[in-house]
């Protein structure tokens, strides 16, 4: 296994272990919006949107990097001619 991958687990079952130990209700307000809500979901919604976004910012890289190693195979096919 990747250990990258291995380290995302276990920060995800951290987050959600620490989470579940939070349950009690807490107000969330943001301007005028407000809501009351479990802690548990608040902090679990906020991690997926932290994972989310992190996601989106790397599609960038993972495109140009698709790109350059596309080039690259297309210049070893025409080396080989």
């Amino acid at each position: 296994m990747n250990i990258s991958f291995v380290i995302a687990i276990v920060l995800a079952f951290i987050a959600v272990i620490f989470s579940l130990q939070n349950s009690q209700a807490t107000i969330v307000s943001f301007l005028r919006w407000s809501f009351e809500a479990p802690l548990v979901l608040i902090l679990l919604a906020t991690f997926v949107v932290g994972v989310a976004t992190a996601l989106i910012a790397s599609i960038p890289g993972r495109i140009k990097r698709k790109r350059e190693i596309s080039e690259a195979r297309k210049g070893q096919g025409e080396e080989n001619r």
